[in-house]
């Protein structure tokens, strides 16, 4: 008896054995399968940016189109230091963030350039334009304003929108841009647009130079 016992029990060992072999073995097929053969997820790819810039022939003037989104700034930056003998620089945007729009602000200030709108400018391309020296539109153009807006609520707990937006209007009356005009601004709200003439943009210092045709004087 005692030997059968002692039989059955070796038996057992073998058999279990066998059985924690036989799962390791399992394991290790597994993670082997998990590490080389599981596929790997592709890479989304970027999406292009929103805007576009461009650079005339004789490499006089750069021209933005499209949004003022983020990395436009470090874009244009690029291509300024890039080139070196740009004067000019032309805008069409329909708006877009205020801290990229005040990097630009920052490097047409610092490379003196003259701004130019065509077709529509709006929002934040506007507060882009009047930091230029000189100012004038196209044949066509809008200049569109209307106060700052936050898109997320939450940011409101770190940032006061109102003295942000004081601030800028304060830099654009040191340049010379009459105190009303800046007031209608901050007094439009974010969900409208306000489009001055072309004769009040004159009169408020916005255009420092003439429009093309004398019909665009008319308000």
């Amino acid at each position: 008896m005692t030997r059968w016992l002692h039989n059955f029990l070796k038996g057992d060992a073998v058999l279990v054995s066998i059985l924690v072999l036989s799962l390791s073995g399992l394991a290790v097929l597994g993670a082997i399968v998990w590490r080389a053969g599981a596929p790997v997820p592709a890479p989304l790819p970027t999406p292009p940016p929103a805007y576009t810039l461009s650079v005339s022939e004789d490499e006089k003037s750069i021209r933005i189109e499209g949004a003022i989104e983020l990395g436009i700034t470090a874009a244009l930056s690029e291509l300024l230091d890039d080139i070196g003998d740009v004067g000019v620089l032309e805008l069409q945007s329909g708006g877009g963030r205020v801290p990229e729009a005040r990097g630009l602000i920052r490097l047409v200030t610092e490379h003196q350039l003259a701004t130019v709108a065509r077709g529509d400018c709006l929002s934040t391309c506007a507060l882009v334009f009047m930091a230029g020296s000189p100012r004038r539109m196209e044949d066509g153009a809008r200049l569109g304003f209307h106060s700052y807006a936050l898109n997320m609520p939450v940011v409101s707990t770190l940032m006061d929108v109102s003295a942000e937006q004081a601030r800028d209007m304060a830099g654009f009356l040191a340049r010379g841009i009459d105190g009303a005009f800046l007031d209608r601004i901050v007094a439009t709200p974010p969900e409208n647009m306000w489009f001055p003439s072309r004769h009040l943009l004159l009169e408020a210092g916005v255009l420092t130079e003439p429009p093309v045709n004398a019909a665009d004087t008319i308000p």
